[in-house]
């Protein structure tokens, strides 16, 4: 038989101390809206899963306060709703890459240049053919620049891009391809550069994203830039600490017209936790300066998340879209809303705007109490009445703490929603329980006794 852990035990004692008296004091199955079956895998003292949108669509509660997890017996066990941890993001960091500028001839495609690599013992020198003879009469232009990635630590993700600014701006592609040998050359990456002006801002879009491993030698090259443009530095970007997030995304068609023909109203129908937003704005060269709202209920007051431009530009083949904008909120730094509005400020659109919101999604652990299969219950607007009976009685983080100290918790995966109470759990009542019933009418009573007494006594000391 396998040893069970100090902590481990004296978790299973409290649960099993405090399971049945806290299973009297929270609501049954029947009172949530909907559940969730929880599939565990393995055998484990608690298991853990992320919460997806149909979850965050489901409660009454932005926070999450309201649901609960449920054995076969119909009795509620400790659970806990985490945020995940801000490591996991990854820290970006950036390292200079030399340049060398290629020069060929103007007629001559990227990919028809070839590369030589002469080394002696005190020197590395690259040589371009183009395969035309020194006879014909050519012009020589710079047509790419090469980075030699052989010296690299860290596997690169993207490539920075700097220059000197050009007076009327530009947008256009950058290409990368990549070889061992400098003669076979496969594509890496592309994207569109762009140094544009817009009122008093200016946008820049100078990354280009990796989407396959690189070699040895790289090679930039680049289509309807203007003649001066030219490259003074390139850095390469890595991540240092973990690997980046993973966001959840989803994207919202217009509810309602706002107050004004410059704003538009949007519902997530439900309160994932955001803090990524951005504006998918209609085809063609649309830029503007927008602030984005949001709020949790209909009788809330807006609350600014971002302001900031938002674009998307087309030139000569080339595309550029914003890049979604953090929502900087302090130390939370994220919005549970369910209503959002965005108000364009200045610039004009040529059709609907349509909203993207991003975020990371919580974790729901619990502890593997009683008999499978688990159950998610969830939207129970009663709770807020009740002080959030899930939260303050089953939501205490001390179990899962000395869990851990054992161990890491098992996986789960949530089922299908499926209908209990139905939207009519998401709504407070005005009901009274019959519990409720009994501790007024004992109430009542204990008052009238002590009433009954006073009087008493008032009486027998006024008698003569």
């Amino acid at each position: 038989m396998k040893p069970i852990a100090r902590n481990t035990l004296q978790a299973g004692l409290l649960a099993i101390a405090f399971g049945p008296a806290l299973a009297a004091e929270l609501p049954g199955r029947d009172d949530y809206a909907y559940g969730f079956g929880l599939a565990t895998q393995g055998d484990s003292e608690f298991f853990a899963v992320d919460i997806p949108l149909d979850v965050y669509r489901s409660v009454s509660d932005p926070a999450l306060r309201d649901i609960g997890v449920y054995n076969a017996d119909g009795q509620p066990v400790p659970r806990l709703i985490e945020r995940p941890a801000t490591a996991t993001e990854g820290v970006e960091q950036e390292i200079a890459l030399g340049l060398i500028p290629l020069y060929g001839e103007q007629a001559e495609q990227s990919e028809q240049l070839r590369l030589l690599l002469l080394q002696d013992a005190d020197r590395t020198r690259f040589e371009l053919e183009t395969g035309r003879s020194d006879e014909q009469d050519v012009e020589r232009t710079l047509a790419g620049y090469l980075v030699d990635a052989r010296d690299l630590e860290h596997s690169l993700h993207a490539l920075a891009l700097s220059w000197q600014p050009l007076p009327e701006g530009f947008i256009g592609t950058v290409r990368l391809d990549t070889s061992d040998d400098l003669q076979h050359w496969r594509h890496v990456g592309s994207a569109a550069l762009a140094d544009l002006r817009f009122e008093e801002t200016r946008i820049e879009q100078n990354r280009l994203l990796l989407v396959r491993k690189t070699s040895d030698y790289l090679r930039i090259s680049w289509q309807d830039m203007p003649d001066a443009w030219r490259l003074s530095a390139v850095n390469g970007i890595y991540t240092g600490q973990g690997p980046p997030a993973e966001r959840e995304w989803l994207d919202l068609d217009h509810a309602a017209p706002g107050e004004t023909e410059r704003e538009t109203l949007f519902d997530a129908g439900g309160y994932p936790p955001v803090d990524r937003v951005n504006l998918l704005l209609p085809e063609g060269n649309v830029v503007v300066r927008a602030s984005v709202y949001y709020r949790q209920h209909e009788d809330d007051p807006w609350r600014l998340a971002v302001n900031g431009l938002f674009y998307n530009i087309s030139r000569q083949g080339s595309a550029l879209q914003s890049p979604a904008v953090a929502i900087d909120l302090g130390r939370a730094g994220l919005v549970r809303a369910g209503q959002w509005k965005v108000r364009i400020e200045s610039g004009v659109t040529a059709g609907p705007v349509r909203l993207q919101l991003g975020w990371r999604s919580d974790r729901l652990v619990f502890l593997a109490q009683g008999a499978p299969p688990f159950e998610l219950l969830t939207g129970r607007a009663q709770d807020e009445l009740q002080g959030f009976p899930q939260e303050t009685v089953l939501g205490d983080s001390t179990i899962f703490k000395m869990l851990r100290q054992s161990g890491k918790p098992g996986d789960a995966s949530l089922g299908e929603r499926m209908i209990i109470a139905g939207p009519a759990g998401l709504h407070i009542t005005e009901t009274i329980s019959l519990k409720e019933m009994l501790v007024w009418a004992g109430l009542i009573a204990a008052i009238a006794v002590v009433g009954w007494l006073v009087f008493s006594l008032l009486r027998e000391n006024t008698e003569p």
